[in-house]
């Protein structure tokens, strides 16, 4: 029988520049942190990762360029790793940036390095599963259901 270990990490991606927000309107201000989020699953022979991230939406344009260097990075295979989102329509849009060039300025300097640093840690972390119950697994970090 295979041993589930889960793993999980967290880091801030909190852009200091102005942002669109929900697609309407710009804000300079920081009300709450974001966050990309990564739980890893293995259990002894195929791996899993889900990422989600405190973003209004989530676009192929954003993801798509980062889903390999985060299978290179963890080893996971690309088809392996999911992309999610809180979808809170008080979130920055990564995709409608205020201009352009400020969406790209985040993705490279901030998101992506992020995201792969939460993605490499989640994988560092992973830990058995101390106990089995009912469809609900605990560990250390997180419990799930």
């Amino acid at each position: 029988m295979n041993q589930l270990k889960l793993g999980f990490a967290r880091e801030d991606f909190t852009p200091t520049w102005p942002v669109r927000m929900n697609s309407q309107c710009t804000n300079d201000e920081v009300w709450h942190n974001i966050f990309a989020h990564a739980l890893y699953f293995c259990d002894g022979s195929e791996q899993a990762l889900v990422i989600d991230l405190d973003v209004r939406e989530l676009y192929d344009h954003f993801v798509n360029p980062l889903r390999p260097v985060v299978a290179e990075k963890t080893g996971i295979r690309a088809e392996n790793i999911v992309f999610a989102t809180t979808h809170n329509h008080s979130s920055p849009d990564v995709g409608a940036s205020s201009t352009v060039e400020n969406c790209i300025r985040w993705k490279e300097e901030l998101g992506y390095p992020a995201i792969v640093r939460a993605a490499v840690a989640a994988v560092a972390d992973a830990k058995p599963v101390i106990k089995m119950e009912g469809g609900r697994a605990i560990s250390e970090k997180i419990n799930f259901v």
